[in-house]
């Protein structure tokens, strides 16, 4: 393959042998073809590099390789990253699908957008237990997004299209941690322009193997660590592990073991983020203040029946 890409695809693979055919094929059937599928082997101990070869043997668009010890997802997409040839970057997960025209729409958002360096887009979340699913929309807006990120992640990585140039100027990189995406769009937000597309392009696998079902407890501490540092670097704000914890646990909506005096404590670290974006006017105090409300009034709705909420969150506005 001599002639350049437009865009690289970027895909880890870790024993997710049950799916990655799957996954492959949403990328090859893309309506836009000009691209290259780097496809990383992290060491599996299932069928998947097998799996991903005899795909590899008959489209020459497949960059197949394999590292020599498992160096964990962040490590395993900077390698793609290295060897990326294309003018946009694409991410993609291997045990998740993509509608056959995210790319094409990525590329037209992009063409009229020139200031944007990073897109992602709605999604979909399906269970392979039972078939449910559900539509999860995330911030659209630049000024939407650095909001929500103090909260935690405004996007799905594998939904996510970057233009390579900006990344390469931005100096960033995967960090590692298993909350590895959250920490690079924390590093990348003020270094260039973000967005999200409104439209459900991307659909997001539930299963029992996934390090976000089996792993939940160490992935969630993970991303509270990155939200005390970042409300600490962005705000000022300093919350003690207690209290980052509690902030997490609300924010993020696990159904963790939660008390009306927790509530009370989240409420106060809301209106300090308030308090202290006024100061720091970190982002817009509108679209925070609108973003504070709706998650204190999500908070209480685990405690409080409808019209109790109702008289709270109005209470809560109004001492904004």
């Amino acid at each position: 393959m001599s002639a350049l890409p437009v865009i690289s695809v970027i895909m880890p693979v870790h024993n997710a042998g049950a799916y990655v055919g799957e996954a492959i094929e949403s990328i090859l059937g893309q309506t836009f073809d000009d691209f290259e599928f780097i496809i990383i082997d992290d060491c599996s101990s299932d069928n998947s590099a097998e799996i991903v070869r005899s795909y590899a043997a008959h489209d020459p668009r497949i960059v197949f390789l394999q590292n020599d010890r498992n160096l964990g997802a962040a490590q395993t997409r900077n390698r793609g990253l290295d060897m990326a040839r294309g003018s946009y970057i694409a991410f993609m997960d291997s045990d998740d699908l993509c509608a056959a025209e995210r790319f094409d729409k990525q590329l037209a958002y992009f063409r009229t957008h020139p200031k944007i360096a990073l897109c992602g887009t709605y999604y979909e979340a399906f269970y392979e237990t039972d078939g449910h699913r559900e539509k999860l929309p995330v911030p659209q807006t630049h000024e939407e997004i650095i909001a929500r990120m103090l909260f935690g992640n405004p996007f799905a990585l594998p939904s996510v299209m970057i233009r390579r140039d900006a990344l390469e100027t931005s100096g960033v990189r995967f960090r590692e941690c298993l909350a590895e995406d959250y920490r690079f769009w924390i590093d990348l937000s003020p270094r260039l322009q973000m967005a999200n597309l409104p439209e459900y392009l991307f659909f997001y696998r539930r299963w029992s193997q996934q390090t976000s079902t089996h792993d939940i407890e160490r992935q969630t501490r993970s991303a509270q660590l990155i939200l005390q540092e970042h409300l600490h670097n962005v705000l000022g704000l300093f919350l003690s592990d207690k209290e980052a914890r509690i902030f997490t646990d609300f924010a993020l909506g696990y159904n963790s073991p939660l008390s009306k005096t927790d509530l009370k404590i989240f409420a106060d670290i809301l209106r300090n983020i308030c308090h202290k974006n006024q100061e720091r006017q970190y982002c817009n105090p509108q679209r925070l203040r609108t973003m504070v409300v709706r998650r204190y009034k999500v908070a209480c709705l685990r405690f409080y029946p409808a019209l109790i909420v109702k008289l709270k969150k109005r209470i809560f506005a109004l001492g904004l």
